[in-house]
């Protein structure tokens, strides 16, 4: 056959979930950077390569509105860059599966079948536990943490049950990355010495009465075994098109006969934008000056009826669905073209709160640090306790330094928030940059308010 058999499926959610908790005192584009890293070095060799991911609100809810209820809502920010990383992963030429309801397991589990069935070899890279059920003589499970490669018999080694009882596995342990349920005190070895003996978790549930002190505890839990056991299996007829990842993809462009500005996904230079956005340790000699973008390289509008017609089209397309009508999305396009900064860009960095384009304190320092007037700018030290930025202005003889402390932030009434309760040395460290950039630039950020400061004044 002259058709390529090799085929790898990513688990972007979890990937970069891995990464965003894992860089959580670092940039702000950190985990967007090593994700789209792993996506290309995981689909190096593959004749198909397709990422997969969630898309929530989930259909397991159903069964069980407690599942993954015990996770903290994701913080703007970072949905913001796992979108970001979903439309660079695109615009590299890479295939993104998804449905409503469906998570990046359920998308896998799909794509295993339908692979199964034609002969390809699949390898799978995730660290989800329920993604192990789906092992056989021709998928293979990689883990993205360990880069452990999982066969049918290193699943037995590690877990001492067979790929297709890790579910039965899981509703007697329970799963506490998603709040799944299992009999208290019992581990993965009792589990699978109870699997082993009676044949599956139907075999141990009719012989509950023989487990000796966990007798009672797993009569009285067969309700909620049960329900964990469907928790733990994976769809295999999430809505997709699976033979999609043998289609070429091709490049988003400009309708040339309409001249109406087709809506672009984040190109390669936006990422870098996104990356640049960091603090360096020492400052750089490298110029901050602002590039003049060369707009007819470029999906831009180059008048103001065509950013009107983008403004329409991208009110259409709701990729930003947070923005309540095209005007919003025209003045926020505006708003970032006077900071030379590319529609999507724009977009992706402002957000509109009481009709006031508003950005992060990322993107806030950002501006300040391509602006020609800024020598550099950089963050010195920090910790729950206090931050402390300097900065050198090109027209000033001196450095000037900042620290904002835990007590600052009392004394304005910052710390009945959330995000300071859970993350102190984080908001001290975008806090403390965002007021040196007040006092030293002044000139530059005047009338711009970060989404935390409009936050704060709307209460």
């Amino acid at each position: 056959m002259s058709e390529p058999k090799r085929i790898c499926l990513i688990d972007l959610s979890g990937i970069f979930r891995m990464h965003w908790h894992a860089t959580e005192h670092e940039e702000v584009g950190e985990a967007h950077k090593r994700t789209i890293r792993d996506v290309v070095h995981f689909g190096a060799g593959y004749d198909h390569v397709a990422v997969c991911i969630d898309k929530p609100p989930y259909k397991r809810r159903e069964i069980d509105p407690q599942y993954k209820a015990h996770r903290d809502k994701a913080p703007t920010v970072m949905i913001e860059q796992l979108k970001s990383a979903i439309d660079c992963i695109r615009d590299e030429g890479y295939h993104v599966l998804g449905s409503d309801g469906y998570e990046a397991d359920d998308i896998i589990a799909t794509m295993c079948e339908w692979a199964e069935e034609r002969g390809y070899e699949t390898t799978v890279y995730s660290s989800d536990k329920d993604l192990l059920q789906l092992v056989t003589t021709q998928t293979s499970v990689i883990s993205v943490a360990t880069r452990q490669k999982f066969g049918q018999q290193d699943v037995v080694e590690k877990f001492g049950v067979h790929p297709e009882l890790i579910p039965d596995m899981l509703a007697l342990t329970g799963d506490k990355s998603d709040n799944v349920p299992g009999v208290k005190g019992c581990g993965t070895k009792t589990a699978a010495k109870w699997i082993n003996e009676y044949g599956d978790l139907a075999g141990v549930l009719s012989n509950a009465d023989k487990l000796g002190r966990f007798a009672e505890i797993v009569e009285a839990s067969k309700d909620l075994i049960g329900r964990s056991w469907k928790l733990a299996q994976l769809a295999t007829d999430a809505p997709i098109r699976p033979e999609s990842i043998l289609e070429p993809i091709s490049p988003r462009h400009r309708d040339a006969e309409t001249e109406t500005v087709i809506p672009e996904v984040l190109p390669p230079e936006t990422v870098s934008y996104v990356d640049d956005r960091r603090e360096t340790t020492q400052p750089t000699k490298k110029s901050t000056a602002l590039v003049a973008t060369d707009y007819s390289q470029a999906l831009e509008p180059q008048s103001s009826a065509q950013a009107w017609g983008l403004a329409q089209a991208l009110f259409k397309s709701r990729m930003f669905g947070d923005f309540p009508n095209p005007e919003a999305i025209l003045g926020v396009i505006m708003t970032g073209r006077s900071f030379g900064m590319d529609a999507v860009s724009s977009l992706r960095g402002f957000h509109t709160i009481k009709g006031r384009a508003s950005p992060s304190s990322q993107l806030l320092i950002g501006l300040v640090k391509r602006h020609p007037v800024c020598e550099w700018f950089r963050f010195v030290d920090g910790d729950d306790k206090s931050a402390t930025w300097e900065t050198k202005r090109r027209d000033e003889p001196e450095a000037t330094s900042m620290t904002y402390t835990i007590d600052d932030a009392r004394l304005a009434g910052l710390l009945a928030n959330d995000n300071w309760k859970k993350r102190p040395k984080t908001m001290l460290r975008w806090r403390a940059g965002v007021e040196l950039a007040r006092i030293v630039y002044s000139d530059i950020v005047s009338g711009l308010y970060t989404i935390e400061e409009e936050e704060e004044r709307n209460g």
